[in-house]
């Protein structure tokens, strides 16, 4: 399974601390999926409390940008 990145972050549990940024797929390429880790990306059960990550099968990322504009306001307020 891979998923869309809404939101950046830097991957803590990489040996090379990779850096996602929005709309980049996770994992990337050649990277096996954790799928406890993602899990908590997914539903907001991590240090941030916040969502970093889209099911593409939920929701198509390049049909709709409001996602994307409700992330930078948010960020806006931080």
């Amino acid at each position: 399974m891979v998923y869309k990145v809404i939101r950046p972050f830097k991957d803590l549990r990489d040996p090379k601390k990779h850096c996602y940024e929005v709309g980049d797929n996770y994992p990337r390429a050649k990277h096996k999926l954790d799928k406890e880790f993602a899990e908590t990306l997914l539903n907001g059960a991590n240090s941030a409390g916040s969502i970093f990550l889209m099911n593409v099968e939920d929701k198509d990322m390049s049909k709709d940008d409001t996602l994307t504009t409700e992330v930078e306001k948010e960020e806006t307020k931080v």
